[in-house]
């Protein structure tokens, strides 16, 4: 509730979203802004309805403000969108980096590329250092021809599962969700949805992997990248990489071709159940150590670029929000916000 968005192309919003058009008196980015800074407000005047409490339509087009002319408006909200604007290359230059890993791991991995592109004395288009670590013709094996030297075997081959309780160790309650990660349950819920005592919870220490063997997205496996002690319900599986091996698994466990194994392998005409057996069996082609730690190399190097672009968001999210309501209320003027931004060397 309160809660305010920009469309950005012509739509229709349902009943619950008021949807607002800006005069040609008010700058719109300048009143997105504004409203942000009323959110606590806007829900003082929610009537208690049926089921839930909502903002009357009629009391909402009452609210006075005070609002300054349209150039301090437009200078207000030029200032803060460069923050956005900021925040929102970040997430793409993120998006970007994700999925170069991801066409890494399915040329190296799964379509063979540089093998094949050896085999038919093609170029590989690879450094000499990472090209001669892949082999130059394929052989025969129980999922079909594979580049020679590799194995062909399952996900069992590179995973154990983990019963281990979290007990009395300090830890986060993690919760998988569709989009394929473990997030924080306390963060990403508008309510606790966890139990009060979490000492029977399982233990997810980072780089293992959790899912829950029963619900609707089953295929959501999330993997605890960050350096701290996790904890899931019981009902979930928790399994654990061989050393090394957590960058290919989280690459594995986001192809399509596996999302479709895993449907295939989840049992249950009413409610799905994905197994651990079932879902170690999924067939996978393990490559050599080498290969894999050099991919694990590349992984990392991605990896690093994509936490330092988060760790600017927030920093940039943490100050747009402090100075939002600041500007908003003449308490400081853009120059000496600019000052404040130059002084941070941001």
């Amino acid at each position: 509730m309160g809660k305010t968005c920009i469309s950005k192309s012509e739509g229709v919003s349902n009943q619950q979203i008021n949807a607002i058009i800006p005069n040609k008196e008010n700058d719109y980015l300048f009143l997105y802004y504004l409203l942000r800074t009323k959110r606590k407000l806007l829900k003082t005047f929610a009537a208690s309805g049926s089921t839930m409490p909502i903002i009357n339509k009629t009391d909402f087009s009452n609210l006075e403000f005070l609002i300054p002319d349209l150039p301090y408006q437009i200078n207000i909200s030029s200032f803060l969108s460069k923050f956005d604007d900021k925040i929102e290359l970040n997430q793409k230059m993120n998006e970007t980096l994700e999925e170069i890993a991801k066409t890494l791991f399915k040329s190296w991995f799964i379509d063979f590329d540089p093998v094949r592109a050896k085999a038919e004395g093609r170029p590989t288009g690879l450094s000499k250092e990472i090209g001669d670590l892949f082999p130059d013709s394929f052989e025969d094996s129980e999922l079909g021809d594979i580049p020679k030297g590799w194995n062909a075997g399952s996900l069992n081959d590179i995973i154990f599962r983990s019963k281990d309780k979290i007990k009395d160790t300090k830890s986060k309650v993690l919760a998988a969700v569709s989009s394929g990660e473990l997030v924080l349950s306390e963060e990403y819920f508008s309510k606790q949805v966890f139990s009060k005592d979490t000492s029977k919870y399982l233990k997810v220490e980072q780089y293992d992997f959790a899912y829950n063997p029963s619900r609707i997205n089953i295929g959501s496996i999330g993997m605890n990248e960050d350096d701290i002690i996790g904890a899931v319900s019981p009902v979930y599986i928790v399994f654990k990489p061989l050393k090394n091996w957590h960058p290919y698994i989280n690459q594995f466990i986001k192809l399509k071709s596996t999302n479709s194994k895993i449907n295939q392998l989840s049992s249950g005409s009413v409610r799905q159940t994905l197994s651990f057996d079932n879902f170690a069996s999924i067939p996978m082609v393990k490559p050599t150590d080498l290969l894999n730690m050099k991919f694990n190399e590349i992984y990392e190097s991605l990896r690093s670029k994509i936490i330092q672009n988060l760790e600017e968001c927030e920093i940039l999210t943490s100050m747009r929000d402090s100075l939002l309501p600041k500007l908003m209320s003449g308490e400081l003027q853009i120059p000496d916000a600019e000052n404040l931004i130059e002084e941070a060397d941001i």
